[in-house]
Formats: C-alpha cells, structure tokens, sequence
C-alpha cells in the first residue's frame, strides 16, 4: 500500500504541475511553409521541421506547463492514389499509436483501452475533409482508488486532427496532441488553427464553378489545342478542379460542392459541412477484344486492391461501346468511404476510367450519380490508338532484336531519387559482360514515411525472358484500433508490412506473369507484338523513331518498387520545346506520365522526372552509402 500511495502522489505532482484549463487561445500570425499558410497559438514555440518520415513541417509547443505541454503540429503528404481522409488518416501514421509512457511501478498493473475515435466533418484549407478525436475512454489498473485512475487517466494521450486530401492527390493534417480527456477548449483551437488555413497553390471550387458544363480529357503533355481523348459533362453537385500546370497529370477530379440544384448531397445531418467527395476521370486505352483482366489490370495500377475486384459487363445492346462495373473487394477501409469504379471503352480503343469516391453513408447514390454521367461521356476527335500501337509494334521488333552486348551502352550504374531537393532513394542496375542476365536494387521512402525495396533478377537468351522482382516493406506492422463509441464493435485497420514476388516468364506462344503476396493474381496471354522487357525500356525510348507510339513492358518504369499484376501500356510522345531528346511516357489508365530525357548525342538516359516531381538523375555509390548512413533502411 505504500508505494501505491507514494506512486499516488508522485502521479498527483506530475499530472497536477502540468493540468491547466483549456482556455480560448488568441491566434498569432500567419506562418507559412510549404505551400501552407497558418496561424499558430500566440506565445507558442513554433518550430520548422524537415522530416519527410514522418510529414510534419511545422510543430507549436506550449508554453507554460512543465508537464503535459500540448503541441499543434502540421502535416503533409503525397499518397501514391487518390484516397478519402479517413483513409488517409488511417494510412498515413499521423495518428499515434504508441503507449503512454508511464512510470515503471505502474506500468505493468495497466490495462490499457481500445482507441476510442469518434469523428466528425470540417474544412481544411477551404476542402472537405475529416476531423477525428481520438482518445482512452477508460482505463483498467489492479487498484481500486477512485483518485489513482482519474490521475492517470490525466495522462493518457489525446489527439485531435483535422484533415483533408486534396485533388492533386496531396494531404494536409493539423494535430493537437496532449494528455487527459479532451475538453471543448481543445477542440474549439483545432477548429479555429483549421479555418485560418489557406492552401496558396491549390484553390477549393467555389459553388460558382459547378456552372462548368463539360471537361475535356487531354493526353500527357498535350500542347493548347490538342484534341481530347474524351469529354464528360459535369454531374449537378460537382465541380472541376483545375487541371495539371505540369503536363504530366492526365486524371481531372471533379469536386463535390452544395449547389442550388444538389444542396444536401454529401452534407452532414448535424451541421452545414459538406463531406468530402470526389470523382476521378482518367482516359486510358483498352482495345475491342479488352476483358475483365485488362479491365482490372488498369484499375489495379491505381491501388493494387482492385486486382481482385468484381467485373461486370454492362455493355448496351448492339452498341459499338462497351461498360464495365468494377466493385472492389471488402477490406479494413470499408468504414471509411463508399468506392466504385466504371470503365467506358469505344470501339476504336479510347476509354475512359471513372472512380467514385463518396461517404460511406452515401453508398445508395453511386448508382443513379454513374447514370447520370454515363450518357453524356462522348469521344470527340479520331482516334490515333491503331497507328501508336503499329508504331509499338515496329520499335519492340528493332529493340528486341538488337544484339544483348548493347544493351547498357551508356547508362548509369546508380540513380538518385529526389523531390523538393530531398533525397528519398536511390536504385542501381547492373549487367553482366554477355548483356544477356543482369539485376537491380532500389529503396524509396513512400509517402507514410515506410521504405520500400525491390530486387530483380533477369535473363534473356533470344525471344525467352525471366524475371523475378522481390518487392519489401522494410517498416514493422502497426495496427490502428477505432471505436466510434464505447459500444460499437471495433474496426481494426493494419497498416502492415508487404511482401510480394513478381515473376514474368516470355517463351515462344505464351507470357506468364505472377504475383504472390498479400495480393495473389497469375495471367496468362500470347506475347504481344509491342511488348519490351523492363531492363531495354530505356533503350528503347533513346532511339525510337516511330512516334508516337505505344508498348508494353513488365514494371513500372521509375517506380519498380511498386508492384503491377501483368503487363504496363506506355503511351510514348515528343516532348516539344527542349534541346535534348525529351519524351513524355505515359502510364496508360494510371493518369500519371513521365518525362523522359536523353542525352542527344550519346543516347544516355539523364533523368526521368514523375508526375510527382520526383527525379531520378544519375548518382554515385559514395551518395548512396551517404544516404544510408543517415537512414539505415536505405543500406544496399
């Protein structure tokens, strides 16, 4: 009893020196960083952070509180798809999962709760988004002194975030995190840091631009003028967001905002907030013969989860036009949004790929909001899908027949991986002396601070190819239980490590490829005609001349790491307007492109640049080893 009564006190001392009234905090001046532009609490420490791990570019500290300090910290992120924010939050590691650290007398006579998360809409930076509190309903201990648990109950963490993600794909989060139960005043800050929030490059729609009537779907890179591959009329309640300024984003999103016509849609029943929703249009290309498989094989690029999802043909009756409905398949995420994708394909190739993203408790209006789009998606122009494909054809049957001993005149053994002038990995590719077997190695830090790792082994001896690819996390599992009230069942979500192995197999009449893993799919199919193994890709490119053009290849060129379940289309053009030889590649179905760009004389590769902004440039070994040092996930 004596030293519960001691660690009573201590615990009473500790928690009492730090326990203020959570009072209304004036607001000091805009900060701004990265694109953000904020206010933080007055007479707060506030710091600027660099740490691409974990996102955070801004951390406010209390002041005054020798314990307990709460802290406001701001977040960014560029997940690799479009996703809602509770996915986002979900996923992202934003939320602590980590157990209070308490003094050791006490530490192993806890029995600590379930996460209790409930959740609410709010705006963040002018968009939609989510706003999560998340805190211990009750705590367990082997005393039963009223006094010992509401002090530790004092302890254990709170966290309130706000969060949205954006068009672009981007993220932003504000967290307070501190300790005890969470009073209005901490909300009540939250809020208010949210509301003077401003995204200086990116711009919510304003109910005013639902007026627009129809976008236009553009290839990659495509110059002012260019035909669209598809136009959509924009449905009532939406509206577009402004397309890419980089060329290399294909996809338009189309934003949900409260119109006359479309008022309630999407807004919640306790307040004026209008949930977050979107709608992804991305041209793609899918010939007459296309099936399920191609169907899901161009979905499953976007989020490795659709490689498993229902396809159902939907196509009319005696039109040239084909339909497919794809409904992905149940997982950890299901609470978080309701998700539906819907592939439009023309008899001459084009298609279009429209994923619908609404709240979960809006399931029953994907289907009349599909209806509504379906009649008025129109494929203007004529289409140059057969003359890239012959092209394809002609550049695969010269690069595939060149003797191997070429195969690497030229390029680089070590890549860098960059963005914002911050490395983030790196990747290397080797030979042997005959050009017919070689291997690569690559990590890359993604976008929730995890790092990935893949290895790949190849041969090639006439028209036979194997190659094996391992891809990693090389991050420990980590489980996120929530609880939107005490008695709710609980939802478990995993943010777990991955392990996959991809193999390709070409020999005469058929090509193979597997994945196995979390995610198991093997297809089957005769080679196709314009298919270029990974290792010759950029050997291809260098010198094509038929262009435009389009190929397929076994990996995802720039980002290896992340793994396809069959075969890549590129669609391959000029860029325009550069000295060296520059090509924009475009990752058919994904909307994403690359640009390529060669050295004009040598025929070199000298930096791929995604869509992203990442580039991979060529780099040394000291510059890897240098990476690691700092990162030891990043050791080759």
């Amino acid at each position: 009893m004596a030293l519960v009564f001691g660690a009573t006190l201590g615990l009473a001392v500790w928690v009492g020196q730090g326990r203020a009234t959570s009072t209304r905090v004036e607001l000091g001046d805009a900060v701004v960083e990265g694109g953000v532009s904020v206010r933080l609490p007055r007479g707060w420490a506030v710091a600027h952070e660099t740490n691409a791990e974990s996102g955070r570019f801004l951390l406010a500290v209390e002041k005054g509180r020798s314990s307990g300090a709460r802290t406001i910290g701001v977040y960014r992120h560029r997940p690799e798809r479009l996703m809602s924010p509770m996915e986002y939050l979900a996923e992202s590691g934003v939320v602590d999962t980590n157990k209070p650290e308490l003094p050791k007398e006490l530490d192993a006579k806890l029995s600590l709760p379930e996460t209790k998360i409930e959740w609410s809409a709010c705006r963040v930076g002018g968009f939609p988004g989510v706003e999560w509190r998340v805190s211990s309903p009750a705590v367990q201990t082997q005393f039963e002194i009223p006094e010992l648990r509401a002090l530790i109950a004092g302890m254990m963490p709170k966290q309130i975030i706000g969060a949205t993600v954006l068009p672009s794909r981007r993220a932003v989060a504000v967290k307070l995190s501190g300790t005890g139960p969470i009073e209005p005043g901490d909300v009540r800050m939250l809020r208010e840091v949210l509301d003077s929030l401003t995204l200086l490059d990116e711009k919510a729609p304003a109910p005013a631009d639902a007026t627009t009537q129809t976008v236009d779907l553009l290839p990659a890179g495509a110059v002012d003028g260019a035909a669209p591959v598809a136009r959509v009329r924009v449905p009532v309640g939406f509206a577009p967001a402004p397309a890419s300024r980089n060329g290399l984003w294909t996809t338009r999103v189309l934003v949900g905002v409260s119109t006359p016509l479309a008022p309630y849609g999407g807004v919640t029943r306790d307040a004026s907030e209008r949930q977050w929703e979107m709608i992804e249009l991305t041209p793609a290309t899918l010939g007459p013969g296309a099936d399920a498989r191609q169907v899901s094989g161009i979905l499953s690029l976007h989020d490795l989860a659709w490689s498993n999802a229902g396809v159902t043909d939907e196509s009319p009756v005696g039109d040239g036009r084909r339909v497919w409905r794809v409904e992905p398949v149940k997982s950890d995420t299901d609470f978080a949004s309701a998700r539906r994708a819907y592939v439009v394909t023309e008899a001459d190739g084009r298609a279009v790929v429209v994923v619908l993203h609404l709240p979960r408790d809006s399931a029953g209006r994907l289907e009349p909001l599909w209806k509504a789009m379906l009649p008025t998606i129109t494929f203007p122009g004529i289409s140059d899908v057969e003359m890239m494909a012959r092209h394809g054809q002609i550049e695969a049957r010269r690069v595939n027949e060149r003797p191997p001993g070429t195969a690497t005149q030229g390029s680089p053994r070590w890549w860098l991986r960059t963005r914002e002038g911050e490395e983030r990995g790196w990747a290397s590719e080797s030979v042997d002396a005959t050009g017919r077997a070689g291997k690569s190695d690559g990590r890359s830090l993604e976008w929730n601070g995890h790092v990935s790792k893949v290895q790949t082994i190849w041969t090639r001896e006439g028209a036979n190819y194997l190659a094996a690819r391992s891809l990693a996390d090389m991050d420990v599992p980590s489980k996120l239980t929530l609880r939107s009230n005490p008695e709710a069942p609980a939802v478990r979500v995993s943010r777990a490590t991955s392990r996959l192995l991809q193999q390709v197999i070409v020999e005469p009449g058929r090509l193979v490829t597997s994945l196995k893993g979390d995610t198991t799919v093997r297809v089957e199919q005769a080679p196709p005609g314009d298919f270029v193994p990974a290792p010759l890709l950029a050997r291809a490119l260098a010198r094509a001349e038929a262009l435009p053009m389009s190929i397929q290849t076994d990996a995802r060129p720039g980002r290896e790491e992340l793994a396809v379940q069959s075969l890549v289309r590129l669609n391959v053009r000029r860029d325009a307007g550069t000295q060296d030889r520059s090509l924009i590649v475009e990752l058919d179905g994904t909307g994403e492109a690359q640009r390529w760009t060669f050295d004009s004389v040598t025929g070199a590769l000298k930096q791929i640049e995604l869509a992203d902004g990442t580039k991979l440039a060529p780099g040394t070994e000291a510059q890897v080893r240098f990476l690691a040092n700092r990162d030891q996930r990043m050791s080759p």
